[in-house]
């Protein structure tokens, strides 16, 4: 048995009609395309026929099963995109993240391979000239009592050979010029006395500033 004509026709809501007419009475009638294929009754002869589109609608459900395989195609795609730039979004920011951590940390200090103990000037560098003025010191004390006991030992000599004796005289001129002469004598004896005095009070003065010198040092080491 031929399929009977038929005509398909759209509402407003997309779906699908399939118009025909009853194969006995000419009625028109008209099922959803879903009923394409099954067994109705015409309402007016109440004859039996086949709902033609059978094919129609097998054709129709092919593509729409085909759309839904490219709609979810696309979903997957989408999602796949978006994890995708999710993914690359973390990455940059833990980039940055370890480029501001490499910012932050501190360098850490090299420690110099070289084990050989440094010369004391290069390790201990002020504590030279504390050492230096000390030498400078005494060779200033020993000249100072040098001095003293050569210039001592001078006067007792020129003294004892000829001051002595000229005191003695009665001339009124010899005893002039040995007392201007001995006047001389104690006040080179008393600038000698004056400038070992000196010498001794800048050794005790550049001791003090020594010993502040190396506690300061002391100080700065802590």
């Amino acid at each position: 048995m031929s399929e009977l004509a038929f005509r398909l026709s759209k509402t407003l809501t997309g779906k699908l009609n399939v118009h025909y007419q009853c194969p006995k009475c000419k009625e028109g009638l008209k099922n959803s395309l879903d009923d394409a294929g099954a067994t109705d009754t015409c309402p007016k002869c109440n004859s039996s026929f086949v709902v033609p589109g059978a094919a129609k609608k097998k054709e129709f459900e092919i593509e729409q099963r085909r759309r839904e395989a490219e709609e979810k195609a696309k979903k997957i795609e989408k999602l796949k995109e978006r994890e995708e730039q999710k993914q690359a979004a973390i990455q940059v920011m833990q980039m940055e993240e370890q480029k501001e951590e490499a910012v932050n940390v501190q360098p850490t200090p090299v420690v110099p391979t070289n084990t050989a103990r440094p010369s004391a000037k290069f390790e201990y560098p002020a504590i030279e000239i504390p050492i230096r003025r000390t030498f400078s010191e005494s060779l200033l004390a020993v000249f100072g009592l040098v001095q003293f006991v050569w210039f001592t030992l001078f006067i007792f000599n020129k003294f004892e050979r000829g001051m002595g004796r000229r005191f003695q005289d009665d001339n009124a001129i010899g005893a002039t010029a040995n007392a201007t002469e001995l006047g001389v004598l104690a006040l080179a004896a008393w600038l000698n006395a004056i400038f070992v005095v000196l010498i001794f009070i800048y050794i005790k003065v550049s001791q003090q500033t020594r010993i502040q010198a190396i506690e300061a040092m002391k100080d700065e080491f802590r």
